[in-house]
């Protein structure tokens, strides 16, 4: 005789009859409404079709399965919330951005605007930047026909009006070339 053959004959039909009981004991009973199988551990001792306590302690595993298969379940809508959120590839130049939370808002024109110390000091510079463009477009040419004298005999333009200069050039022509 081999060592599995032994190992069976000494499982009496009591000890089987044993295992079963706690098995049905522990799940299954006859529904109280239907006669279906039901559950001991149902506050109604119900089946699942049956049981109208909706926290039942014995088919609430069945329920969230159920919830879950259905999106129902607070997990399957905290998923929905989250890939609702998602950012279309394209819409920030930082390709490492995926949802909306991880972006920040570093500043607004809406609240810059919403404060009139800050919009007037803004209007003011705009149009100082404005009459300075208008006057060295005047004065910008080689040879200035008002004056009769040839700018090139001047002092040079310093650093500072060069710089501010060709940040504007290149201001505008930033916005000469969007749509």
């Amino acid at each position: 005789m081999s060592n599995t053959q032994k190992k069976r004959r000494s499982i009496s039909p009591l000890s089987t009859s044993l295992i079963s009981n706690k098995k049905a004991t522990n799940s299954a009973m006859k529904c109280s409404k239907c006669q279906k199988l039901g559950r001991r551990s149902c506050s109604q001792k119900a089946c699942i079709k049956c049981c109208t306590d909706q926290n039942c302690e014995g088919h609430r595993d069945v329920r969230e399965k159920e919830a879950i298969l259905e999106g129902r379940h607070p997990i399957n809508k905290m998923a929905d919330a989250k890939r609702a959120l998602t950012i279309k590839p394209g819409a920030f130049h930082e390709t490492a951005f995926q949802y909306l939370g991880e972006t920040v808002l570093i500043w607004s024109l809406a609240d810059y605007m919403s404060n009139p110390k800050w919009r007037d000091e803004a209007i003011r510079k705009s149009r100082r930047n404005l009459e300075s463009i208008r006057n060295e477009g005047i004065e910008g040419s080689l040879y200035c026909h008002d004056k009769g004298v040839n700018l090139k005999d001047q002092r040079k333009e310093s650093r500072r009006k060069r710089f501010r200069r060709v940040m504007n050039e290149l201001y505008e022509q930033s916005l000469i070339q969007k749509p």
